[in-house]
């Protein structure tokens, strides 16, 4: 992940960060003070919520809901902190997240890096300790490592995608920047902004050094891995969880593998939809979509001559196309019209 940096939150204010795309003034200025008061900003127990209820409140209305956030983030944030590491593996460096007490870690592919490989893993008291890279998919960028010290270690619980939609809040952790003695873990709150079969989007900040670590629901389960940051700063992917639990047993003996999870037709890019435009924020390496010399910010206008205004879209006009079939596609890069032809692949796990 390129090292490009958002504004790090101080220690004092337990390394907590809002993006302002969901944070009116209310919520700047009184969830900021609950965590600065030494004394907390909660008087008296906040009122009664369902988890369900309380993930899928969009904006704060009023001091009642920043009471039931801020009550439920005292909650889960030390926990997720002490469950984040940092990761090194030879030149690749990130976070991850301890998810069983014998020591197995989820990271994203790219920090992984190499099945076998000896990895570094320092906890966030500052302790390094040794571990191992365990499997590795670098297309899905899914990766898993396992500590050498069988523990028992404190672990978050996997969650599921399923029932999340966009507005759902989500919280974010890891060592932007790279690990830093006396500094936790560093937590970004957001919402989940579009959920996709192999990829989740949302507003939680991320920058260098945080690949790898938690993206966590509010019942403080781990829903997903970031994976890169998107055309903007709010605006980032994260691998879903369930990606890690439909290829665990390949993971866990360690296999290096180059496979999307799900079978059927396949062009191989990674985008993000805006003012109903798609845009292409990554082309997988060998893809159809490589192949036909599509690039990382071409803006898809159509395909097999159908106007293309959302990535869902995009993803029905694939799954509806037969493998080996050749599709025009015309895409808007630079001011310029191109037209380029796509000959559909076949992915298999």
């Amino acid at each position: 992940m390129s090292m490009r940096h958002a504004p790090l939150t101080s220690p004092s204010v337990r390394a907590v960060a809002f993006p302002l795309a969901v944070c009116p003034a209310i919520l700047v200025g009184l969830l900021a003070a609950a965590f600065v008061r030494a004394d907390g900003i909660i008087s008296q127990p906040p009122p009664e919520v369902e988890d369900a209820e309380l993930a899928s409140r969009g904006v704060p209305k009023g001091v009642d809901d920043l009471r039931l956030i801020q009550a439920r983030l005292s909650e889960i944030v030390p926990r997720a902190q002490r469950c984040t590491v940092a990761v090194r593996s030879g030149a690749s460096h990130g976070s991850g997240v301890l998810v069983r007490p014998d020591g197995y870690i989820l990271t994203a592919g790219h920090v992984a890096d190499r099945s076998g490989s000896e990895v570094e893993v320092t906890l966030p008291d500052g302790r390094t300790l040794k571990g191992t890279a365990l499997g590795v998919n670098l297309l899905s960028d899914v990766g898993m490592v396992r500590l050498a010290n069988p523990g028992p270690w404190p672990y978050l619980e996997l969650g599921d995608v399923e029932g999340l939609r966009p507005g759902h809040w989500c919280i974010s952790l890891g060592h932007p920047g790279g690990f830093q003695d006396g500094r936790e873990p560093v937590v970004r709150i957001g919402r989940i902004l579009a959920k996709r079969t192999n990829v989740l989007l949302t507003d939680c900040t991320l920058t260098g050094g945080d690949s790898g670590g938690p993206l966590v629901d509010m019942h403080g389960r781990v829903i997903g891995i970031h994976s890169r940051i998107g055309e903007a700063l709010t605006a980032n992917l994260h691998v879903p969880i369930n990606l890690f639990r439909e290829s665990w047993g390949r993971l866990v003996q360690g296999q290096q593998f180059r496979a999307t999870i799900h079978e059927g037709p396949y062009l191989g890019v990674f985008g993000e939809a805006a003012n109903d435009q798609v845009r292409i924020t990554r082309v997988s390496p060998d893809s159809p979509a490589a192949a036909a010399d599509l690039q990382v910010g071409d803006v898809i206008v159509t395909f097999a001559e159908k106007g293309i205004t959302s990535f869902d879209m995009l993803l029905r006009e694939v799954r509806d196309t037969p493998p080996g079939a050749r599709v025009p596609v015309i895409v808007r890069r630079n001011g310029s019209l191109i037209e380029r032809v796509v000959e559909i692949g076949n992915r298999s796990s």
